[in-house]
Formats: structure tokens, C-alpha cells, sequence
């Protein structure tokens, strides 16, 4: 179990606090803390990324606060709460799942669904997003990375290659540039690669393997070796969030390169 000083608690708990205060004002007055707001927002942010645990701690304050909002009825809190606790899940480089933490937010959540809408449809995403990361961890990174950088897996792709046989002289000027735009395409989805593979084995098992070490095995091998490596891991992921989740709990997948 995690062991924390209460002044980082005290801390990460006042910043949260402070990024919500702002939006119990009346819209008539939101022009004076919006600057305010943003400074707050940031703070947190920044204080939280000092320490990897500090993403737990955060995640388990927006949870106490939620059971404040569910007794309260604060309607205005419940989706900053809820996109709060999906950005920051979002960052957690490993959530351990004995400390149940997102069991516990996934029972609390899960209350808001008799609420009016907006509130039950953004809990609801919420909720889809914590039974993911409970049956494949970091899966929602993964996804998100593939979709914003256009990765595919060997799987979902299919290759054609084509050959041209021409002496160098006959090259043209423009195909030479195309072919080096490509390399450097070739070169960022190595990093791509490499990131995603790391942070596989991280969310799924925490500081069990050294990323240092994995970095350093991953770092010499070919871009298409990597782009394998990456199809398997991405496929355990993606079978681990097929299943159903077991009554007992989960557990997460162990990705093997």
C-alpha cells in the first residue's frame, strides 16, 4: 500500500479544491476567475507530475469529493469531476490493483447514473473508460496515441510494395525527397513505438521491468521488428478488453515482447 506524507495529501487536495471553488460562482461573474482558474488548473497539474503517485493521490481526492457531490446534489461539479478523474486516469503511468482504486470509482460514479442528463451520459463515458482500464491498463492511452498518430497494427494492415527498377541518374529529384520525407516518418513512428511499448509494460506492471532497461533493448532493433512488437502487445491489450470482467476483480494482462 502506498505511503504518503499528509502535507501531499493536504497540497493536491487544496488544489483541487481551489480548481472547483471557481465553479460554484454565477456565470455573471465568471469573467473575474477565469485567469484565476486557468492558474489553479496549471498548479495542479504541475504539483501532481513531481511524483508518480501523486496521480493516485489526486485520482482517490476526486473520488472523495464525488461522494461529497452525490450527498451534496452539486450538480455543477459532477462533469469537471468526471473529466477530471479521466484525464488524470489518463496520466497515471500505473494504477496497483490492490489498492482498488477504480473499483472504488467506477461504485461512486456509478451513482450518478439516475441523475438528470448532462451528468449520467458523462458518467457514463466515465464508466465505460474504468471497466477498460480494469480488464487491459493504459489501454485508453494506447488508443488514443494510435488514433491521433494513425498507428495501425499488423493485423488491421495490409502491404503492398512496389519496385522500381531505374539506374540512380534516372532518379527524379522529387521521388529522392518523398523518399526522405518517408524516412523521417520512419524515424518518429520508431519513438512511437518505443513509447507505446514502454508504457504497455508500465500500466500493466508497474516498475516490475526497469523502462531504462526496456529502452535500451527496444532502442537498437529495426523499425519493423518494433512495429511486431507493438502488433502482439497492442493485441493482448485489446483481447484483455474483449472479456468480461470477472465478479471477484480483475487482473491486469502481462504483455511479453
Amino acid at each position: 500500500m502506498m505511503q504518503h506524507t499528509s502535507c501531499t495529501e493536504d497540497r493536491i487536495q487544496h488544489a483541487l479544491d481551489m480548481c472547483l471553488d471557481g465553479l460554484r460562482k454565477s456565470p455573471a461573474s465568471a469573467h473575474n476567475w477565469n485567469a484565476g482558474q486557468s492558474m489553479n488548473r496549471w498548479s495542479l497539474e504541475e504539483m501532481v507530475k513531481r511524483d508518480p503517485d501523486n496521480f493516485l493521490i489526486l485520482l482517490q481526492q476526486i473520488v472523495r469529493k464525488a461522494r461529497e457531490v452525490l450527498e451534496e446534489c452539486q450538480y455543477e461539479l459532477v462533469a469537471p469531476l468526471a473529466i477530471m478523474f479521466s484525464s488524470t486516469l489518463l496520466q497515471t503511468p500505473h494504477c496497483p490493483p490492490d489498492t482498488k482504486l477504480l473499483e472504488e470509482a467506477e461504485e461512486v460514479f456509478r451513482r450518478f447514473l439516475t441523475w438528470p442528463e448532462p451528468f449520467s451520459s458523462v458518467c457514463r463515458n466515465l464508466l465505460t473508460t474504468l471497466q477498460l482500464e480494469q480488464k487491459a491498463p493504459g489501454i485508453s492511452f494506447q488508443r488514443l496515441v494510435r488514433e491521433e498518430q494513425g498507428i495501425i497494427t499488423s493485423s488491421q494492415s495490409s502491404t503492398t510494395i512496389t519496385v522500381l527498377l531505374m539506374n540512380p541518374g534516372e532518379v527524379p529529384a522529387e521521388f529522392l525527397s518523398v523518399a526522405e520525407q518517408l524516412s523521417c516518418v520512419q524515424h518518429l513512428q520508431r519513438e512511437s513505438y518505443i513509447t507505446l511499448i514502454k508504457h504497455c509494460f508500465q500500466s500493466a506492471l508497474g516498475t516490475k521491468y526497469p523502462l531504462q532497461h526496456i529502452h535500451r533493448v527496444l532502442q537498437p532493433k529495426p523499425v519493423s521488428e518494433l512495429s511486431e512488437i507493438f502488433s502482439e502487445v497492442s493485441d493482448v491489450l485489446e483481447a484483455a478488453a474483449a472479456t468480461e470482467l470477472p465478479a471477484g476483480g480483475s487482473r491486469a494482462p502481462h504483455p511479453g515482447a
